[in-house]
């Protein structure tokens, strides 16, 4: 072989190479979410067609602290937002531009969501909306379902069903829950919706049924068969808000059943109904809801009963992180003597 070749072979190689990785870092799919108490997700926002000042904000629910997150958007240059949300998992999340809501999902650590939108003078409203990044599809069905549902699917909705009436009640959450459901598995078809937010989306629905339907019938007198009854142990279901709702409101119902007592102590209450979970839940529900439940002590600063229970259960949790994150919470919220 001409010595003159074996470089520009090499060098083919290389660029080969180089392409390839390219190529493939463009083309993979993104990794499937995770808890990451330590990541932000941010979401770029550019406003086409005004020169005006706007107000952009989001809003969340945080799965681990159980509260509701308020998160304003600094602008970069002219028209240009950037919002930071510090999101421990993967989240849906209301972004609010003039006060117009727009639904999104975010994902610890993604960088990528950019969200164009074209402003309409004459009305004063944004008559265009174009998604891009990793969980573009995903904001476009949240779009699609608004424009299909007018809003008035189970999230939207949430408490304001009348629930006088629980027959009535039960068979108004069902229908919506039908459509919705009809409508992701139509959505998966047409769409490159991931596998993983499928399956999130599908236990959110059916999660928040179940939970709106338990919370309401809690010391009335209704037909049993009236309620869901989804799995409690639901490993698909890590990541979704409602699930950790359910659950809390059936345990909290079966120590309330089982002790007949509604003066029990808060103290024993907790006590019992983590005792209870133990028993029933595994892997990464049981690990998030023990996170929640001591979370709320450490917030409600009932520091010694969180430290109990933390010790207690310590070697029950399937991943250390979750315990070494409440332990580290349980020292900053602990006075220095």
């Amino acid at each position: 072989m001409n010595r003159y070749t074996i470089p520009w072979i090499m060098l083919t190689v290389m660029v080969l190479f180089v392409f390839g990785l390219t190529y493939q870092a463009k083309h993979s799919s993104p990794p499937d979410p995770t808890y990451d108490f330590y990541d932000t997700a941010f979401v770029h926002v550019e406003i086409h067609g005004s020169e005006g000042i706007h107000d952009l904000y989001g809003r969340y629910n945080h799965i681990l602290h159980g509260q509701r997150v308020l998160i304003k958007a600094v602008e970069d240059q002219q028209g240009q937002y950037l919002l930071e949300f510090p999101v421990y998992s993967p989240r849906p999340a209301m972004l609010y531009v003039d006060d117009e809501a727009l639904e999104i999902f975010l994902n610890p650590g993604d960088t990528t969501l950019h969200i164009d939108l074209w402003y309409e003078a004459s009305s004063y409203s944004f008559d265009s909306i174009h998604f891009s990044g990793n969980l573009a599809s995903v904001c476009e069905y949240y779009l699609e379902k608004a424009r299909k549902f007018n809003r008035s699917h189970i999230r939207g909705l949430r408490n304001t069903v009348e629930a006088n009436d629980f027959a009535r009640f039960s068979a108004s959450l069902d229908s919506m829950a039908a459509w919705e459901l009809g409508m992701l598995a139509e959505q998966e078809i047409l769409t490159e919706l991931p596998e993983w937010f499928v399956g999130f989306e599908r236990n959110d629905i059916l999660y928040q049924k179940a939970y709106l339907k338990l919370a309401q019938s809690y010391n009335r007198d209704i037909d049993p068969t009236l309620l869901d009854k989804p799995p409690l142990d639901n490993q698909t279901a890590e990541f979704s808000y409602y699930y950790y709702l359910y659950l809390h409101t059936f345990f909290s119902n079966q120590v309330k059943n089982e002790h007949a007592a509604d003066s029990l102590e808060h103290e024993l209450e907790v006590a019992y109904q983590l005792a209870s979970a133990d028993s029933l839940l595994s892997g990464s529900p049981h690990d998030v809801f023990f996170t929640r439940m001591i979370f709320a002590l450490i917030q409600q600063e009932k520091l010694e009963l969180a430290r109990e229970m933390l010790s207690k259960f310590e070697t029950h949790f399937s991943s250390k992180k979750y315990f070494r994150y409440l332990r580290k919470c349980l020292q900053d919220a602990t006075p220095v003597t």
